[in-house]
Formats: structure tokens, sequence, C-alpha cells
């Protein structure tokens, strides 16, 4: 019994002695824990791709910016993860939100709240209050093999068109209201679209800036023309939390991603800004930098809208009117 009071004693005797030592190092420099971390919050970001980027990963672009974010605002930690559409709408019914989440058109949006910050896109206004703005954004392409194409000789009006489609997305809208037809329509899934335009010699290839980029990593030969009439290849940015704390530092990163500082650099995976003019030195990406869209959908569009649009659109391109009157009722200024 004298070993274990004497043992116990002693155990005291340090545990006293590390207390003192460590609340005398916090005294000496004037600070208590929460003064010395400077801890501010956690910032989540969830980042979703409806459609194909252009080189490397939007995600991992976003999470170099928070860094240098959070280097400006010690305390602030920004915290970027991937999601799917279907993960993002599973963890909405959950009551499971970010405070900003990066994705195009195709979520059921729930939980927004208004931006409040300097740029502006028409497009995503709710009743006159900003709810998103893109922070980079693809472009349509039509791709021509020049070794196939009489350029001198074309019209709008083409044999063959094969097209690159994601779930999401709406090329042939782009194709029509560039005012182009085309005789036969072949549309694929973009990878597959890709491949096939290079194993068999297409002359005509409706794709975005993904394919564009490939083209000039294989050294093919090509000419594009930019089709900037309407673009639906947004990454928009949209607040979902409604914490005071939260919404004021996520209001601040999206200033800090929307700056030109930052946006001059979305050369590095390959987009574009909505707001400056990101140039590629001698590159065909420059006719769709240079681009900007005079019609856009809401990204509030649903998912049954997104199909309808894209039935509409295999009509469009035919040369249908009403289909082409049917389709500019969709649209919205960017």
């Amino acid at each position: 019994m004298k070993i274990f009071r004497l043992v116990l004693s002693a155990l005291m005797c340090v545990n006293v002695a590390l207390t003192f030592t460590v609340y005398k190092n916090l005294s000496v420099s004037g600070k208590g824990l929460s003064q010395t971390t400077n801890y501010q919050g956690i910032i989540s970001v969830w980042q979703v791709d409806v459609f194909e980027g252009g080189i490397g990963s939007r995600a991992q672009f976003l999470s170099k910016v928070a860094k240098e974010f959070e280097k400006k605002n010690p305390g602030v930690i920004v915290m970027v993860t991937t999601h799917t559409v279907s993960s993002v709408e599973n963890n909405f019914k959950k009551g499971i939100y970010p405070d900003l989440l990066s994705c195009g058109n195709g979520i059921d949006f729930q939980n927004l709240s208004p931006l409040c910050i300097t740029k502006k896109f028409e497009g995503g206004q709710i009743n006159g209050k900003d709810y998103f703005v893109p922070w980079c954004k693809g472009g349509y392409a039509l791709i021509k093999n020049t070794k196939l194409v009489d350029e001198e000789n074309e019209s709008k009006a083409l044999p063959k068109l094969l097209v690159s489609k994601g779930e999401y997305t709406q090329p042939l809208v782009a194709l029509s209201e560039a005012g182009y037809t085309a005789k036969e329509v072949i549309v694929k899934p973009p990878f597959e679209a890709y491949a096939e335009y290079v194993l068999n010699k297409t002359p005509y290839f409706l794709g975005t800036q993904r394919d564009v980029n490939r083209l000039i990593s294989r050294g093919a030969e090509f000419s594009v023309v930019s089709l900037s009439e309407f673009n639906d290849l947004y990454q928009y940015l949209c607040l979902t939390t409604t914490e005071a704390k939260d919404l004021e530092y996520s209001r601040k990163f999206a200033e800090y991603l929307l700056d030109n500082s930052v946006q001059d650099r979305i050369s590095e995976i390959g987009m574009f800004s909505q707001y400056t003019l990101v140039k590629y030195e001698n590159s065909p990406l420059n006719n769709l930098s240079q681009s900007v869209a005079n019609s856009a959908l809401s990204p509030l569009i649903t998912k049954e809208a997104l199909k309808e649009t894209f039935e509409l659109s295999k009509k469009a391109v035919c040369g249908d009117k009403n289909a082409q009157i049917k389709i500019k009722n969709m649209f919205v200024k960017p």
C-alpha cells in the first residue's frame, strides 16, 4: 500500500510540474491556446465535374488556391473534396451541405445563400441576387481534320458530324446557334467520340476544350471553329451554408478565386475565364478563350429539362425551326 501511495504521489508531482511548465510558456508569450492558433474555422468546398475539363484536375487547382488563401487568412482551413452529382444529392437528402459547391448543370440545388460578391453573372441571378458565378469555363468547338476538309469551299451544312456528348451537356445547341446544320449526326460519350475521331479520320468533330487539349498533346493537324453563341460549360460556385462565420469566409474565398490574379492562371488547367482573357501562345485554344457566349441555360435547369433540350437540339441541328424556337425560350443571358 505504501508503494502504491509513493507511485501515486510521484505521478501527481510530475503532472503538476508539466501543467505549470505549459501554463508558464503560454503566459510568457501573452497568448492562450486559441490566440496562439488564431483558429477561425473550416470552409468545406465540394468539387463536382459534370463536364470534361481541359488538362489536369479542377479539384487540384482549387486545393492549390485554397492553400494560398489559407496563408493570407491565418486560422482558416479550406477543405476541397471531390463529389459526384449523386453523392451531392444524397448528402442533401440527409441535410448535409458544404459551405461552397463548385459544379455545373444537372444538380437539384438546395439551401442556397446569396454570394454577395463583386463578380457578376446574369444567368446565375435569382430575383436580382447573385447565387451562381462561374470560376472557370469550357467551350464548344467544331474541330476539322484539315487533311479531309476543303475549308475554302465548305458550307455550314455538314454532311456528317461526330459529336462528343456528356450526360448534362448540350453540344448540338451550340452548333445550331452558330448556324450549322448536319445531315448525319453520330453522338457518343466524350472519350469514345475523341477516340473515334482519331482512329477513323472523321472530317468534322463537335467537341470541347478537352478534345482540343488532347489533340494538341497528340500533335494532330486540325483547325478549330469556336461555337461562341451558346455555352453551358460553366464551373459555378454557389453557397450552401447559412452559418454567419462560414458565409463570411466562403464569400472571401470566392472573391479570391475570382480575382484576376487567380483567373489569369486558369491556363494551368487548360480552361477559360468569364472575366479575363486567358492567353495561350500560338494555340487553337485562343479561339475558344476569346469567346463570350450570348446565351446559356440556367444553373437551376432540371435533369428532365436537360433531356428535353437534347431531344430538341437533335431536331434543331437538322433545321427544325420550331425546335430552335423552343430551345431559345429556355435561354438565359450569361
